[in-house]
């Protein structure tokens, strides 16, 4: 097979410029292409789902009110728009419910932010085949998720959320491969996504803008690339520049430059990347994989609970250990009592389970208050950061008897990962809340032939409500 070449001896932000820019289809190992054909799917069932969404509506008709002509697909939406609108409106929509893809060690959500952006710039320019999108999309996934995994840890204790601050790095490699930026504009388009990262961590505890994360992040991804293709400069040592470059000043002690480069080309990193279950936080799913499991054994239900105790690593518990309040459906999602109690009490945990009546449920409420308690384990710090997920659930029931389940790796992790099936079944789930059964069979033939394509407007055109 042969291999992507790289001037490994360039600066990292020039190695990953010239990477994204010189990717073909050709070298792209089957399995990986297998791969973001499965992501593909997910994240258009996500952003499918998301339409009928209060924010994703607003946003929607602020879009609308402002005008423009287009010919880009907003997901799931009667009408088109702007390329770089589009790209804001349908990465908002991927990220809108916590259900879209994962990369443990990179601690992004990569789909939401490369597959929007990649297909509005391919439907903006047309003419584009699914290979040239399929190698769009693994450009971004494998750019963005080397500079997570160079942050590290450290990024997110400091307040950041990688989904915004790492996510124009994926929009920009994506839309500038769909483009075919020269290697030099690429540097350019990396440079200038560079400075507009952002996102705030105290986003999850309420409101609607941690959904807004990923969509800026497509969009400024997008709009760095078009600006490259027209001459636009920005910064070309982005990401090891020291004073003001973005590992220097958003990294921490867990900076590891290296993994910028490491394996670039050889590993791919599209395949490390996982699916969710159910649609919370990541780092809370080994709990309810242990509570489900515990359930579906023991034959328990939640009237039978006298005490839970989910004892989890810190980087869970700071993230989602929060005390809850009914304040809108991400605080729900990013709360493990609240999900807990939910998968206790009803033996499952699907969308229908964060409508604005279920969040404010008096009777799941006053379980998790009375009941749960979330205690971080130095215990389980000591797994490092390929556990960090994972969770110790003990029950004391009502009859005296106390059930213990530990979960290191979550349902649609890499090594507990959810079937190709599994995924498929997901997309139909959620896409058929917006768009005709019919329809979805279409949109699911067209991804699964996606590199037979010849010009992917055929997909967009299949998500338009």
């Amino acid at each position: 097979m042969e291999t992507v070449t790289t001037r490994i001896s360039w600066t990292p932000t020039r190695t990953l410029a010239s990477f994204a820019s010189e990717l073909r289809y050709k070298v792209i190992p089957p399995a990986a292409i297998a791969h973001v054909k499965t992501c593909l799917l997910d994240n258009l069932g996500c952003g499918l789902y998301a339409a009928h969404l209060p924010w994703c509506r607003i946003l929607f008709e602020m879009i609308q009110d402002e005008g423009g002509s287009g010919r880009v697909t907003c997901w799931g939406q009667p009408a088109r728009s702007t390329v770089t609108s589009a790209a804001l409106y349908n990465g908002t929509a991927g990220h809108a419910f916590e259900f879209d893809d994962h990369h443990h060690a990179s601690h992004i959500h990569p789909g939401s932010m490369t597959i929007p952006a990649a297909l509005a710039a391919a439907e903006h320019v047309g003419g584009i085949s699914g290979r040239e999108l399929l190698t769009a999309v693994v450009a971004g996934y494998e750019v963005a998720t080397r500079i997570g995994m160079a942050l590290g840890m450290a990024h997110f204790f400091r307040g950041y959320h990688h989904q915004g601050t790492v996510g124009p790095f994926a929009s920009a490699a994506a839309v500038g491969r769909v483009l075919s930026l020269e290697p030099e504009q690429m540097v350019h388009a990396l440079g200038t996504a560079a400075s507009q990262s952002a996102g705030l961590m105290a986003a999850q505890e309420g409101g609607m803008v941690k959904r807004l994360h990923s969509g800026r992040a497509a969009q400024s991804g997008t709009l760095a690339a078009l600006l490259a293709r027209r001459g636009f400069t920005g910064i070309p040592d982005a990401l090891e520049a020291e004073f003001g470059g973005f590992l220097a000043t958003l990294g921490g002690t867990t900076v590891d430059a290296s993994r910028l480069t490491a394996g670039l080309g050889e590993e791919w990193q599209i395949l490390n990347t996982g699916f969710k279950a159910y649609p919370t936080c990541a780092p809370i799913h080994t709990v309810l994989d242990g509570a489900l499991s515990l359930m579906a054994e023991y034959g328990f239900t939640a009237d039978d609970c006298r005490e839970i105790t989910a004892y989890t690593t810190t980087m869970t518990f700071v993230h989602t250990g929060f005390p809850y309040e009914p304040v809108g459906a991400t605080a729900a999602q990013m709360n493990l009592a609240f999900a807990l109690a939910s998968v206790l009490r009803f033996g499952e945990l699907g969308v229908e389970h964060f409508t604005d009546e279920a969040i404010r449920d008096r009777r799941t409420l006053t379980f998790l208050r009375e009941r749960i308690r979330h205690v971080a384990d130095e215990e389980l710090d000591k797994l490092g950061t390929a556990g960090r997920h994972a969770s110790r659930l003990e029950i004391r029931l009502n009859d005296g008897r106390r059930l213990v389940r530990q979960v290191v790796h979550r349902k649609g992790s890499l090594q507990n990962p959810m079937t190709h099936a599994e995924v498929r079944t997901k997309f139909r789930r959620l896409a058929t809340y917006v768009i005709p059964p019919e329809r979805v069979d279409r949109l699911e033939v067209l991804v699964d032939r996606l590199e037979e394509l010849d010009d992917v407007r055929a997909v967009g055109e299949l998500l338009a409500k």
